[in-house]
């Protein structure tokens, strides 16, 4: 989902602002916004947010397809993982952090598994503490999904996590990859030796074989979308594991555009 973006005119300057796009449900109602050159500067009048989900080049200028005006404001947490891979063995620790702007929303992780549904980290599992949550001994039961939830019904991103008995996992990004990134894939055995031959599949199909069991992926593309796993012969076969990517950053100097909005 796209960043939302402020943009303020009140009290003078207007700051540079970043904007990410990417695929997102289409908005309920949107607006446009034509950006070009101009001598005169940008003319918005007070305080607007606005949902950036898709842009292109169109007569020298970038039209940017955006959701209705008067927005959120940017998502206030974000869920990251450590060890930053979306599989584990059994017996792993794992810990799971939302990264907010507003301590004092009560952050909280809960997730969905095939057991038990939007639970909260102490509830039964793992071990809570502020805006965090530790499971020291992994097992395949804590396979789910995971998110950060406020106390006001506010969510962050969700990340998948699969814990797998076998011998072999699939180390992959657990975060989107973005449009033009590479991408860096290694099989991993839960014993050493670890950097053996491995082969790569994507939809279950062979990608290729590689001799240490580390595969790259250079300037990802929609098109690598897709589930992924690997195997190691005498070891076995990792989960699958679904990479997606994301749509390119724009940066924009709004001290040098100016904005026409209509519906």
């Amino acid at each position: 989902m796209g960043r939302s973006s402020g943009l303020d005119t009140e009290g003078g300057g207007i700051e540079s602002q970043h904007i990410r796009y990417g695929p997102a449900q289409p908005p309920r109602a949107t607006l446009v916004l034509v950006l070009s050159p101009d001598k005169n500067g940008m003319v918005v009048a007070g305080r607007v947010f606005f949902k950036v989900f898709h842009a292109k080049i169109q007569n020298s200028g970038l039209v940017a397809c955006v959701g209705a005006a008067g927005g959120s404001p940017p998502v206030p947490a974000r869920l990251t993982v450590s060890p930053s891979r979306p599989q584990l063995f059994r017996g792993d620790s794992v810990s799971l952090s939302c990264e907010e702007d507003d301590s004092s929303a009560g952050w909280i992780v809960r997730r969905n598994t095939t057991k038990r549904q939007r639970t909260q980290c102490g509830d039964g599992w793992g071990e809570a503490a502020v805006s965090s949550c530790t499971i020291r001994l992994t097992v395949p039961l804590d396979s789910g999904v995971y998110w950060c939830e406020s106390r006001e019904g506010s969510t962050s991103n969700s990340i998948t996590i699969t814990v797998t008995g076998g011998a072999v996992i699939l180390q992959s990004p657990v975060l989107p990859v973005m449009e033009g990134h590479d991408v860096s894939l290694h099989c991993q055995t839960k014993r050493p030796p670890s950097k053996l031959p491995a082969d790569f599949y994507k939809d279950g199909s062979l990608i290729r074989t590689e001799p240490t069991g580390h595969m790259t992926i250079h300037h990802v593309t929609k098109s690598d979308e897709g589930l992924y796993k690997c195997h190691i012969s005498s070891h076995g076969e990792s989960p699958p594991s679904w990479i997606y990517v994301t749509g390119q950053e724009l940066h924009f100097d709004f001290n040098t555009y100016f904005i026409h909005m209509f519906t």
